[in-house]
This record gives C-alpha cells, structure tokens and sequence, in this order.
C-alpha cells in the first residue's frame, strides 16, 4: 500500500522458512533478504510485492480464476444452533442473518457494538446497567420480525467485540440461553480512509481492532464450540487502494488468520450492489425533498446522518453543470478531481460558517488547508445523473475529514481533512526575475493519442507559457464571459486543473492521485498566474511524478499553493484532447475505464 502512497518508497514482504534455525537456514536466509533488498535498491527484476523463499525457489503469488465444474452433490447446510454473527444490524450481517433464518432451529444472535432496542419480535442482551436504544427504526424493526417468521429466535445482543471482558461475558450469556454456539459470522468492521502518512495511530487503530484484536478474541473465546468461522473480508486485501491502507491491512489480516486454523474461512467481497459498508452512506435514499434546503450556489440541501457526517447534496444548477459537461471521457461527463477540492472546501466553509455564525467578514475567508486522494471517477450521466454529496465529520485532531460520494459507487470518490490554516502567510512571488529567467514556449494542443477526454471553453485559461530551470510560469485567464465564476467557486476547478496539468503536460501518460497539501489562503480569482516546480520523477520515462505548484493573483500574491502534488502513469493508451473548435485550451489525460480520477 504505501508505494501508492508515496512516491519514490518500495515494500517488499520476504516470507522465509526457518524453522530449523540451522546456520546454514539463516545463511539462506540472509541471501535471500540481501537479494530481494539489492533488486529494490536497483530496479532489477519484477516488482513483487510479496516474496515466498523455500529452499532455493522463490515464489510469487498470481491471481488464478478457480476451475468451477458442474456440481456433484447440493452444497451441505450451514448446522443448526446459535449463529453469532457480529455487526448484525449491518447490511451484510442481516442479509446472512436472512439466509440463515430458513430453518427454525437456528437461533440468530445479532452482535453490535451500538445500543440495541426492545422489541416484541426478539430477545436483548446487553451489558449490566446500559439501557436499550432509545428508537428502533421502522425498517430495521420489520427486517427483524421476517427473521422470526420461519420460527428461528433472534438476539440482539450489545457487546464489542474487541473488548475481551465483554465478549467473554456475552458468549458465557449466550451459551446459558441456547447451547453450544455452532457458527460465527464476523462481519463487524469499520471503513478506512485518508492518505497512511496523514492519519494519527489512533484512527489507524480504530479500523484496525474490529477485523484484528476482534478476529483474535472471538476464535479464543469460542475454542471450546468449536464453531465454524467465517470472516467477511473484502477483495481491497488483495488489490489495495490509494487511502485505504488501514482498511486493506485490517483485511489482509483476517485472509492470512484464516490459514491458521481448520474451522475459519475469509470471503474477500467486493462491494455489495445493495447493502454493506460500501453503500451504508445512505447516498441513494437522499429524496428531492429531504434534508435542510440551502440558498447556495452548490449545494441544495444539507442534513445529519450517522457516525458524526453532515452530507451536502450537489445541486443541479448554472455554477454545477458546466463542471462535468465541459469535462467529457469518451463523450460521457465526469466531474474533475479539482472539483471535488472545490466542493470540499466549500463545503466546509459553509458548515464552519454556519457553526460560527460567521460569514468570511471584510477580510474574506479564512484560509484552509486540506489533503485529498483520489480513487474513481464522478461520472455524471446525462440520463439518469447520480446523487453526488460531500460529507463532512469532525476530526479528533481538528478540522474535518471529507469525502465526495455518489449514489452510484460504493466508496469514496475521493477523501482527506480539511482544516483551518494557521500557519504564517506566503511570501509574493516575484513575477518580474520568474519572467526573465525563463523562456516563452509553445504548447501544442491536441498532444497524445486516444481522444479519450474532451475539455470546454473554461480550460482553455492559459494564455501563455514560459520555461526555465526547473520551473514553469503559466499565465491564467478565464474567459471573461466566464469571470462571475469565481463568486461560487473557492478553488476554480479549472484553473487549478491547468495550473496541475502542467506537471505531465509533455506527455498527457499521468494521472493525479494525490495531493499531500493544498493551502487555500485566498479564493482563486478569474486571472492570474502558477509557477510549477516539478520536485521528483521524468515525464518522459514513466516515473511517478511530484510537482509544488503556487497560484498567484495578477500582483503576485498566492492564493494557492501546493506541496506534493503526485501524479501516476497511465498505460500508453491513454490520450489527451480537447473539445473540437475551441482553440487552444488546456488538455487533461484519462484513459478509459481507469480507476483513478481522470484529472487534477
């Protein structure tokens, strides 16, 4: 995970076989780490993440599609007696509590970390001196009811798993009402999310102990049933995600724990169409008429949901549309990563401001400064176009994580913090000596094969380009029809997006997937300029690339300025456009069906 993370660093895992401690073992041993360190140092050889050393063979694991031949016999029955299946009011926990529930001689016992409800249809069980939920909501109490109806007893039961004492306590309950405990279904868990380097141990540690420390105490404590185990991973153990680092280790965890017992097996999912973690923001159910209305140029509607999140919908409206209809991959509209940092901060600015009671006052906003990952496109169908939200949740450090969801996709578009800046103010950047120590150039529209994205009239904003040693200088202008743009729009979504896409623009092979820090200290306004300093990488051979780019306003003064700015390559395929007939605008790479945001 952390190579997606950080440019430049490489992990490689060295799985030895020592067991007989020989001298002649550990001599192997160390050949075989001073090899696989040597081929990291020097670029030699694959880059395989995870390296298996028995005797004088290296292994590397591959995916393999599994040979499935016709059934012999019908698959054998999950046994009768309790079932505990943790994070049972979950989506996937009900749904394998629902399948489970077509005998009568189970009995369901639903764990959740969560105050759990009375109710007429089933039983409670909760720790001495807690009191029961306060609601049951409609759904969840009719959910619970089916399960009863083929005759199976259900029980919930308030425990965390990752509390040893309060396990313990619990299954000895359990045990008391219905027997042996037969299965376990662990479905509990939490989701990850922001750059590994950014998060502090003890958010890493929160989505860590449910899957980790609750997989260890559960198999302990029910050695004596002996029941059958599943643990609900998920296929991002395998694949990994940029931002998703603690979540895919916690799964990566349950994959190998199940090597080490008989009675457990790991199902990686991968996101369920309808329920599950992926999808629990609730993006989907968002009605045109729920929520707070919003008089903003953004937003429609606002309104609490849980864990913390207050969610912003995306309105359809003049200041939204143009963002993916002028932002085109292969003819269909997405939404620019540089739009999402838009939403965010504007989002923010208005849930602080509204907190505050504050509106920016004579001296404008207050600066703010945010990081972001990227992991899917926003596409924005003309047809049947998604409910797109930001969501926002306190930070236990400050500020607020972020993260931008559609009703379409089960996880983050992209995710960071945002949070007020308090640091000293940018020097003015010397536009003068930048202008004479460099040279004007011409950039070629059109550069690239592929014709995958097109672009509108408010890319086509730098007016000119000018190179020296080691840095660029571009002249920004929105089109002047397209001034009053920058009233609803902190963080221009094209202007910053030609300022980053100078970075690879030699090429069009990269995509943004990262920014490590963006400090916005004044609203970008409609003309301006962007030095682009590129730190690490060569366009022309395929490195990840890492650029700072600093956004002034005609005098000079930064408005914008990023540290980090990291972009991948993409396969050769990939290509730029722009929108035919529009002159030279500036041009953004993105091959078809990436997985990464298709620009800055």
């Amino acid at each position: 995970m952390l190579p997606l993370e950080l440019p430049g660093s490489a992990v490689r895992v060295l799985d030895l076989d020592c067991a007989s401690r020989t001298p002649s073992d550990h001599a192997r041993a160390a050949d075989a780490a001073v090899a696989e360190l040597a081929a990291l140092v020097h670029g030699a050889g694959a880059a395989d993440p995870v390296v298996v050393v028995r005797g004088r063979a290296r292994l590397v694991p591959e995916a393999a599609r599994p040979a499935l031949g016709e059934a012999t016999r019908p698959p054998a029955e999950p046994p009768s007696g309790a079932w505990l299946i943790t994070g049972g009011l979950g989506g996937i926990g009900t749904a394998v509590a629902t399948r489970l529930a077509d005998r009568a001689d189970r009995h369901l016992v639903l764990v959740s970390r969560r105050p759990v409800p009375d109710g007429p249809a089933w039983q409670a069980i909760r720790p001495k001196g807690e009191k029961p939920a306060s609601t049951c909501s409609p759904e969840l109490a009719r959910t619970l009811a089916a399960l009863s109806a083929n005759g199976s007893e259900v029980c919930l039961v308030q425990c965390d798993v990752t509390d040893e004492r309060s396990l313990g306590e619990a299954l000895d309950r359990i045990r008391e009402r219905y027997g042996r405990i037969a299965g376990v279904v662990h479905a509990a868990g939490l989701p990850g999310g922001g750059v590994l380097a950014l998060r502090s141990p003890e958010a890493i540690a929160r989505v860590l102990e449910p899957k980790v420390l609750g997989t260890v105490l559960l198999h302990r404590l029910t050695e004596r049933d002996r029941p059958v185990m599943a643990l609900c991973s998920s296929v991002l153990a395998v694949t990994g995600v940029a931002g998703q680092a603690d979540y895919t280790g916690a799964n990566a965890f349950l994959d190998s724990f199940a090597h080490t017992t008989d009675t457990a097996v790991s199902i990686g999912w991968d996101r369920w169409s309808e329920t599950g973690m992926a999808v629990r923001s609730g993006t989907a159910d968002w009605t045109d008429e729920g929520g707070e209305p919003l008089d903003h140029a953004l937003f429609d509607a606002r309104r609490e949901v849980s864990d913390g999140w207050t969610e912003f919908r995306l309105r359809r409206g003049p200041h939204t549309a143009w963002l993916s209809d002028e932002h085109r991959l292969a003819g269909e509209p997405v939404l620019p990563g540089t739009a999402l940092l838009d939403l965010a901060v504007a989002a923010h600015r208005r849930l602080t401001e509204a907190g505050n009671g504050s509106d920016g006052g004579a001296a404008g906003p207050a600066p703010v400064e945010l990081d972001a990952v990227f992991t899917s496109p926003v596409r924005l169908t003309e047809q049947a176009p998604p409910v797109v939200v930001v969501r926002l949740r306190p930070h236990a450090e400050g500020g607020h994580d972020w993260e931008v969801r559609s009703s379409t996709a089960g996880r983050p578009h992209g995710q960071g913090r945002v949070r007020p800046y308090d640091g000293p103010a940018p020097e003015d950047v010397d536009l003068a000596a930048l202008r004479t120590g460099t040279t004007p150039v011409t950039v070629p529209p059109g550069r690239g094969s592929g014709g995958a994205l097109t672009t509108g009239p408010r890319w086509e904003c730098v007016t000119r380009t000018r190179r020296g040693d080691g840095h660029a200088l571009l002249s920004l202008g929105l089109p002047a029809r397209h001034h009053d743009d920058v009233t609803a729009h902190p963080l221009h979504p094209a202007l910053l997006d030609a300022a980053t896409g100078a970075v690879a623009e030699s090429t069009g092979r990269h995509l943004p997937v990262a920014y490590r820090r963006l400090i916005l200290h004044q609203d970008l306004g409609a003309e301006g300029y962007a030095r682009v300093v590129p730190v690490s990488g060569d366009p022309r051979t395929g490195d990840t690339l890492v650029a700072d780019v600093t956004l002034t306003d005609p005098q000079g003064r930064p408005a914008v300025t990023v540290e980090g700015f990291v972009l991948r390559p993409v396969p050769a395929t990939a290509g730029r456009t722009r929108r035919p007939g529009r002159g030279r605008g500036t041009t953004t790479a993105s091959p078809p069906g990436t997985a990464c945001v298709p620009s800055r």
